[in-house]
């Protein structure tokens, strides 16, 4: 069992090498500014399961790749907008 595991590990730490300037792409374009490293980890996640899910025969991997990494990123920022909204929001109240 460990064997598997390790193997599906070694190949998916090559697809990251592969994919993590895509990742550091996605960051850039999206004007992400700080907090990088949380971001880069959310773009890793989103590869992951970009690469669990993906299907051989439905079109090339970058692409899926690049989508599944930019929604997880854009979805992060929303998160944080959404979060800064009802910090500054309770802050205004309690001055």
């Amino acid at each position: 069992m460990h064997g598997r595991r390790d193997r599906i590990l070694t190949e998916f730490e090559n697809v990251l090498i592969q994919y993590e300037p895509m990742i550091s792409a996605s960051i850039r374009q999206l004007n992400i500014y700080r907090d990088h490293e949380s971001f880069r980890q959310a773009g890793r996640v989103a590869l992951w399961q970009a690469w669990t899910r993906y299907e051989e025969g439905r079109g090339h991997f970058a692409p899926y790749a690049s989508r599944s990494i930019r929604g997880a990123l854009l979805d992060r920022l929303r998160g944080e907008m959404r979060f800064e909204e009802i910090v500054m929001q309770t802050e205004a109240d309690v001055l």
